[in-house]
């Protein structure tokens, strides 16, 4: 339970930057 807590954070930066990847290539695009 305690390493699923210390992953939340680096999970949600992780989809974070695909947003802003996703973003990127639309606007590029």
């Amino acid at each position: 339970m305690k390493q699923l807590v210390a992953t939340l954070p680096f999970c949600r930066g992780m989809l974070l930057n695909q947003r802003r990847i996703e973003l990127w290539t639309t606007v590029l695009n």
